[in-house]
């Protein structure tokens, strides 16, 4: 595929912090001065057949207390479309790439953060049934990687939709969609499927937009199912 406009933005940042409670204790508070230099990349491509959007930032964390041990945060944000058939049949890759708390219910420390991996592949398919009528179809296979936490899944994710344009900028719709997530550690946690149809309208005004979603949800596991 040959690019047809293309685009990359770069910023260099150096800066420092200081904390006067570091370990987000509350007795025994202790200081910290840190000093930060990040570096972050932004680059596009674009062409009849391909689109891609890329964002990476690196940063350096220096702890010159010794209360942690210095750090270095990296973060990838990636996006392609192979478009086949232009706004009929394209297929999507994305990979996003970053850092999360390992507890989200303890304090943001330097020790409750691991790098989690989120890659996603699958296509999207769009055919006009009249002059004001489409059938929608996404589909994603996702894999979700954590360096630390046991929570690694894999999932299938799909959704169909018939969308009937009211206007230029209204829209009523039929939606179904179904998840299913598997996790690596059978022994620990179970698989799931959570299935869901609705009815969306969406209005697109000057000042904003109104999107309203009435339906009902399912969530099944091995052992039993939930609905609302």
């Amino acid at each position: 595929f040959v690019s047809t406009a293309a685009e990359v933005d770069y910023e260099i940042r150096l800066g420092g912090a200081h904390s006067d409670n570091v370990f987000r204790d509350e007795v025994g508070e202790v200081d910290e001065t840190i000093g930060i230099a990040g570096l972050s990349v932004e680059a596009s491509a674009e062409s009849q057949r391909f689109e891609g959007d890329i964002s990476a930032d690196l940063e350096f964390r220096r702890y010159f207390d010794d209360s942690f041990d210095n750090e270095t945060f990296s973060s990838l944000d990636g996006a392609m479309v192979l478009k086949f058939a232009p706004d009929v049949f394209e297929w999507v890759i994305e990979d996003k790439f970053g850092v999360t708390q390992t507890d989200p219910f303890s304090p943001d420390t330097a020790e409750n953060r691991e790098n989690v991996n989120v890659f996603s592949t699958g296509p999207d398919v769009s055919l006009r049934l009249g002059d004001r009528t489409s059938a929608n179809v996404s589909a994603r296979y996702r894999d979700t990687t954590f360096e630390n936490s046991d929570i690694d899944n894999s999932s299938v994710f799909g959704v169909f939709s018939i969308a009937h344009m009211l206007s230029p900028n209204r829209s009523l719709s039929l939606n179904a969609a179904t998840d299913e997530v598997d996790f690596e550690v059978e022994e620990l946690y179970d698989p799931y499927a959570r299935r869901s149809i609705f009815v969306g309208f969406d209005s697109r005004m000057s000042r904003g937009s109104l999107q309203i979603s009435l339906g009902a949800n399912e969530l099944e596991t091995v052992n039993e199912a939930f609905t609302e």
